[in-house]
């Protein structure tokens, strides 16, 4: 998946807009309103929502809402529709699939209504699907004119599918089979370690820096590639008998049974992360280990405050 626009896209985006003589002033007021929220950090957060943005620009939509489970994750746009209303509209149209209501189609997405705004016509269309175990809606306002499609779509649900369902909070109540996997291997490990006698052990905790502004350079499968080789990296400093743990795509975890926080500091002394022209940067911290893990949550949030 590539989080990346390029901005030759968006301006041939623009130039077709400016061919509707009668929205485009419209599509200039939506433009300025994003100009004005675009927020220039290469933090993970503001890079995904300026991307989400970018992406419901491209499906026509004047102002769009997306929703994972009863979460609001992401609104842009002009104040065509209001939330509120929106909210109820989206609850009233479950109830009424409840009740086996047919409802006008295309592709899937549902007609809500119809709007005026700036004395042009809109739309108000929804769209829902499972991403993981809970559900992923989107609702957007496009001109009459402009007929959704589901290929536009699908970068949008693909955010969703690779970072918002993987949040650290939605592992441990969304998906608890995820979070499970990963905190019985540590558990598993360490507990084995103090069964066999060993007194202490040492938890390695790598925060990658995000590289995820690079995956339009890059494409998706050079990215895993540079992902194999960092984890090639920190696997090549440890023992036989270390567990090495890739929770997320920024973060590896190791545990060292056995071991202090000054012997594994030597061991990833000048580690250097380095493919082809890129360098990433990371931050290590270590967590000492001195007992069995009895409470999974406890130690969970342990290492969430790393």
């Amino acid at each position: 998946m590539i989080f990346a626009l390029s901005p030759s896209l968006l301006q041939k985006h623009t130039e077709l807009a400016k061919e509707r003589i009668e929205y485009y002033p419209i599509y200039k007021e939506l433009l300025q309103t994003q100009k004005n929220q675009v927020v220039d950090s290469f933090d993970a957060q503001n890079i995904l929502q300026n991307t989400l943005a970018s992406y419901f620009i491209l499906t026509h939509s004047y102002q769009s809402f997306l929703y994972y489970g009863e979460e609001q994750i992401f609104s842009m746009g002009l104040d065509i529709i209001e939330e509120s209303w929106l909210v109820e509209a989206l609850h009233s149209l479950d109830s009424k699939q409840e009740e086996g209501e047919s409802q006008e189609k295309h592709e899937n997405f549902i007609t809500l209504k119809e709007i005026e705004y700036s004395r042009q016509r809109f739309r108000v269309f929804s769209y829902s699907t499972f991403i993981g175990e809970s559900s992923c809606t989107l609702a957007i306002v496009i001109p009459v004119d402009i007929i959704p499609n589901l290929y536009e779509i699908q970068p949008i649900l693909k955010i969703v599918e690779q970072y918002y369902q993987y949040l650290p909070s939605r592992l441990v109540e969304d998906y608890p089979g995820v979070f499970a996997d990963f905190i019985s291997l540590l558990k598993k490990k360490v507990n084995d370690s103090f069964r066999r006698g060993e007194s202490h052990g040492i938890i390695s905790k790598f925060k990658l820096q995000n590289i995820k502004p690079y995956y339009g350079v890059m494409g998706e499968e050079t990215t895993g590639i540079v992902l194999d080789y960092i984890k090639s990296s920190v696997k090549g400093r440890l023992k036989d008998d270390d567990l090495l743990l890739r929770p997320d795509q920024r973060t590896i975890i190791t545990y060292s049974p056995n071991c202090d926080e000054q012997i594994i500091k030597k061991r990833f002394e000048s580690l250097f992360f380095q493919y082809q022209y890129l360098i990433i940067n990371y931050k290590v911290s270590y967590l000492n280990v001195e007992s069995p893990i009895e409470d999974e949550m406890a130690f969970w949030q342990q290492l969430e405050e790393l």
